[in-house]
């Protein structure tokens, strides 16, 4: 289907499509794909006959070093202005293909291909691209749409355990976000398997997760409004995942427990809720790393945040589900709270375990 989303551009969304039926119509000579290249080791057949810049993918890889062979391969496969950069890959590839489309001749096309949970739900929606520098999260980069972004299911056949994991820890942030019925359905649910086993319900949630950030987007393409809703979790998430290494997913969970936590604190939120939240992301593989582990954790990188404001965070929090508000806190604020949370989230756990 065609949304008419942005003065800037229309976005195609193919969902129920294949990855060769979504691509059938570009002009393969002057379009590059960019894939992962564990992607790329596994349906290697798909990618017969096309111009091809394969890369290892990542958190760590998402830097400028990374930017120098898709360049190389745009300038040497001829790529020009009226072409085409097609990312076939997760989130970080999105990110970084993005961005490079963006300023390659001054912007050329991108296509997106997100071939993770997490993609699909979140990274490849809303033009968001960006690289990392100096240890700090897309601290470079712009809001560039993509012209079409393609859904092919089938390439989470291969996803491995860890990568459901981490697109449910975005689809939690969802039904914490927008809606009490998903929070209910995935409490419901209890865990990946039932999804991966009902591939209708799958596409559907994905759909509907597209939905919600679309929605937000469309109010708010360059952030200055609700689009900083997104962030939820995000904020001391980002801080963690550089710090320690953490997968994103798991990252943003630790991030949406402290974000909760606090809430009961700032806006009054419900504890039913943040006792209920350990729980959730534990029945999806998430809040795996050792309590012990996430003590040490660097939460300076905060002081960089997108959403910061002089000495002040705009942090989101909740004041109950499916109802978020912006809160401006200082960094020694946000630091002495999560040495409390630190504290007191051992006992959180426990009392979680009621439910």
């Amino acid at each position: 289907m065609v949304l008419d989303r942005h003065k800037e551009g229309d976005t195609f969304f193919h969902f129920g499509t294949s990855f060769s039926e979504g691509v059938k119509d570009f002009s393969l000579e002057d379009s590059l794909f960019l894939v992962d290249r564990c992607v790329y080791d596994m349906y290697s057949d798909r990618f017969e006959g096309k111009k091809l810049c394969i890369l290892s993918a990542g958190e760590e890889e998402k830097d400028w070093k990374s930017c120098d062979p898709v360049i190389r391969s745009l300038v040497v496969e001829g790529i020009d202005r009226g072409g085409r950069l097609i990312v076939v890959g997760g989130g970080s590839l999105t990110d970084l293909g993005s961005f490079v489309a963006s300023i390659y001749l001054r912007g050329i096309e991108i296509v997106l291909v997100p071939t993770t949970l997490l993609c699909m739900v979140d990274a490849s929606v809303g033009g968001k691209n960006g690289i990392n520098f100096l240890g700090y999260k897309n601290i470079l980069g712009r809001i560039n749409l993509p012209s079409s972004i393609i859904w092919d299911l089938s390439f989470l056949e291969s996803l491995p355990l860890e990568e459901w994991s981490c697109g449910f820890s975005e689809i939690i942030k969802y039904g914490c976000l927008f809606s009490h019925n998903l929070w209910d359905d995935l409490l419901e649910r209890g865990g990946i398997d039932f999804y991966r086993h009902h591939p209708g319900v799958l596409e559907a949630l994905i759909e509907d997760c597209v939905g919600f950030k679309d929605q937000i987007v469309r109010e708010d393409l360059n952030e200055r409004g609700s689009r900083r809703f997104l962030n939820f979790g995000h904020t001391l998430g980002h801080a963690i995942e550089l710090s320690l290494g953490l997968p994103h997913g798991e990252a943003v969970a630790w991030g949406m427990c402290f974000a909760m936590w606090l809430s009961v604190r700032e806006t009054g939120l419900s504890v039913d809720y943040l006792e209920k939240l350990p729980v959730l992301l534990k029945s999806y593989g998430l809040l795996r790393t050792p309590i012990d582990r996430i003590v040490g954790a660097n939460i300076e990188g905060i002081r960089q945040d997108k959403k910061r404001d002089g000495g002040r965070i705009h942090y989101i929090l909740l004041e109950d589900i499916g109802k978020a508000i912006s809160v401006s806190l200082s960094f020694r604020e946000i630091e002495k709270a999560w040495l409390e949370f630190i504290h007191n989230f051992p006992s959180l756990i426990v009392k979680g375990a009621q439910y």
